[in-house]
């Protein structure tokens, strides 16, 4: 993290490592992995609590066990292609909001590199 990650123009030249742009992916995947298990620790705690007092599930007890894991399963299941896709794997940062290194770069046209880009990874 200290490093930083490689960085690329719009040309997909190599600009160097920034910091800055990987302690944003961090943060980015971090608040993904949030947000994935968030349906889970929230809605399945009340489902099976729902389930519970039913007549079915006081009849076979064995199913609380069963539905509390198809629950989990489907809920992640759902939830992380969401979860992984809130955030695009190649992304984009201003070059002005990154090291002083990067605010001033031109492309090979001579153009002012505007953005940068960068792998966050999944």
């Amino acid at each position: 993290m200290t490093l930083g990650i490689t960085v690329k123009d719009h040309e997909g030249v190599e600009r160097g490592k920034s910091a800055i742009a990987g302690r944003t992916a961090v943060a980015q995947t971090i608040f993904s992995r949030v947000v994935l298990v968030m349906p889970t620790m929230v809605f399945q705690p009340m489902l099976i609590n729902a389930c519970e007092k039913t007549a079915l599930f006081k009849k076979y007890p064995v199913l609380v066990p069963t539905t509390n894991l198809m629950s989990i399963a489907l809920m992640i299941g759902a939830c992380l292609p969401l979860c992984i896709g809130m955030f695009p794997q190649i992304s984009a940062m201003e070059a002005d909001q990154m090291e002083p290194i990067f605010h001033n770069l031109v492309d090979s046209k001579g153009d002012k590199v505007e953005k940068l880009f960068y792998n966050k990874g999944l």
